[in-house]
């Protein structure tokens, strides 16, 4: 069984346990079960503004329709350990790998939709628009940049 963790962030940037719930399967249906429950716990007092998420869409979708006046975005740490879990065989060399994910933070760190815009560019003509890094990052992170893009 899937094991949904429920946590939150301390100031002191600590974390909490708030729940966790075994899930038969992972769909925005047993999502949906999970997340009301969670929510039925604050009562009286606001959801949290922010939730941080991996790239799991169904549990996406599933907070789009439960907590629909958060904001919610993908963890960076997640973004990268599956950037490097699925890029880096495709370079011959480290030297090659670290200089595309050195790009990738380029762009993942943007101040800016014109900084974004101008990194990402320079990232798909560096290795190749049509390279299986760049193909990579834009079917699975780019198509979901409003999410984890700082700009």
């Amino acid at each position: 069984m899937k094991l949904l963790d429920v946590v939150g962030i301390t100031s002191f940037n600590t974390t909490f346990y708030v729940g966790f719930a075994f899930l038969q399967h992972e769909t925005e249906e047993y999502y949906l079960w999970a997340l009301e429950n969670v929510k039925s716990l604050y009562s009286g007092i606001s959801f949290p503004p922010i939730i941080s998420i991996d790239r799991d869409l169904a549990l996406l979708n599933a907070l789009r329709n439960v907590c629909a006046t958060s904001n919610i975005i993908l963890c960076t740490w997640h973004i990268n350990k599956n950037v490097a879990k699925n890029c880096k065989p495709m370079f011959e060399t480290g030297e090659l790998y670290d200089n595309f994910f050195t790009q990738w933070q380029k762009v993942m760190y943007s101040g800016t939709v014109g900084e974004f815009d101008e990194n990402w560019n320079s990232l798909k003509i560096c290795f190749g628009e049509t390279s299986n890094p760049i193909k990579y990052l834009q079917d699975t992170w780019i198509c979901h940049r409003k999410f984890f893009i700082s700009c």
